[in-house]
């Protein structure tokens, strides 16, 4: 992602702002890093204003078995998640090894090698 045009102080950053090789579309699998410094894989459903909406959002947490995926958010099952962009430093496509670990936790697709 590159910067299109300068952001003014305290302009919250959106897609407007960044030039993607193509556009982002609804079910890509995106990493997405916060300002709390958390970094969520999920898949991405739109960007509106000052919000990102993504579905499906996990972590990466470390386990027995190295690291893993867990739900971003434990005690709730949302479809969407609604996110603003304030609390957002970048999102960009995952990386198609760990999109496709995504895919096949968070799926019935199993995808073959």
């Amino acid at each position: 992602m590159l910067f299109d045009k300068p952001l003014k102080s305290g302009e919250v950053v959106t897609e407007e702002y960044m030039l993607f090789d193509k556009p982002l579309k609804s079910g890509e699998v995106v990493t997405t890093k916060l300002v709390s410094g958390e970094e969520l894989i999920a898949r991405f459903e739109k960007s509106e204003g000052d919000t990102l909406t993504l579905s499906k959002v996990v972590v990466l947490a470390p386990g027995q078995q190295g690291i893993g995926m867990v739900p971003w958010l434990m005690s709730a099952e949302p479809k969407q998640v609604d996110i603003n962009m304030s609390t957002v430093l970048t999102y960009a496509v995952t990386q198609k090894e760990i999109a496709d670990k995504y895919t096949e936790m968070t799926s019935s697709i199993q995808l073959i090698k």
